[in-house]
């Protein structure tokens, strides 16, 4: 099949097994720096399941004016793993853009006959909250977003014309590449901003 892409302004085509394969092998070709695809579909998750470099997504319906920049990165972050939020530091500078941790919850249902309720639930995400405060380094700005399912959570927080979400990649995928976990793709599909996911 064929596969087409641009490089530094350059339209390339190439011949692959798959629209995946095709830009894994032109992305490494070329030294890219990452990948930057349409909305999740099935060549978008493949990627976001075997790419060496970073996938930038776009939400679906996503539109942007002539000459427009990155303005904020955002970066989501668990409490595990500080080297993202180093990662994304690099990137807001490089672009000349303001960096800033964002971290979601989706409170749980629980049972009526459980023992505990929401006053319960909600010591536990102060917790959390707090925990996600102490590991993220002095004089960033940092974000919560807490809902009844993802969708509620990530649009709980501001977001604006020129923001970007960076996520990381799962532990559990091979080193070195990207491996789409569960957190990651609810936070993706949700995002009402641009994606980069990047490799742990």
């Amino acid at each position: 099949m064929g596969v087409a892409a641009k490089h530094a302004g350059r339209e390339m085509l190439s011949r692959a097994r798959s629209a995946a394969a095709g830009l894994l092998e032109l992305a490494a070709e070329h030294e890219a720096r990452a990948i930057v695809l349409g909305p999740l579909g099935s060549t978008a998750h493949r990627l976001l399941h075997s790419s060496p470099v970073p996938v930038a997504l776009a939400p679906k319906g996503f539109r942007t004016a002539a000459g427009a920049r990155v303005r904020r990165v955002t970066v989501a972050f668990g409490g595990s793993d500080p080297s993202l939020i180093e990662a994304a530091r690099r990137e807001a500078e490089r672009v000349g853009a303001s960096l800033r941790v964002a971290s979601f919850a989706v409170r749980a249902h629980a049972p009526y006959t459980s023992g505990v309720g929401a006053e319960g639930q909600g010591g536990v995400l102060d917790e959390w909250e707090e925990a996600i405060r102490a590991a993220v380094p002095d004089g960033l700005d940092v974000v919560i977003g807490q809902g009844r399912d993802w969708e509620d959570a990530i649009e709980e927080i501001e977001w604006s014309d020129g923001d970007v979400l960076v996520v990381g990649s799962s532990p559990i995928g091979p080193v070195a590449q990207l491996f789409l976990g569960s957190r990651a793709a609810k936070i993706i599909r949700h995002a009402p901003v641009p994606v980069v996911m990047v490799p742990r």
